[in-house]
């Protein structure tokens, strides 16, 4: 039985698993990243908005739209200052 396990044990792909973990954890993080970064746009736009917008809906648009927006409201912002 303990040669047995052994044998399997040569062959699991372990060097695979951990190269794909770690390339896993480097997406994750990047994703985390943008995600935290989108979320700070939607709170600027609902800081800035005219209070009928959701984070449910801004969630919905693109983050490209988003900072577009984000853009629009801070230029109309100092305008009026």
């Amino acid at each position: 039985m303990e040669n047995e396990m052994e044998t399997i044990e040569r062959w699991l792909p372990f060097k695979e698993y951990t190269k794909d973990e770690k390339i896993l954890r480097q997406h994750i993080e990047r994703l985390e990243k943008e995600y935290d970064e989108r979320e700070k746009v939607i709170s600027r736009i609902m800081g800035y908005g005219t209070g009928l917008e959701s984070e449910k809906a801004l969630r919905m648009y693109s983050t490209r739209v988003l900072e577009q927006w984000e853009a629009s409201l801070e230029r109309s912002l100092a305008e009026k200052k």
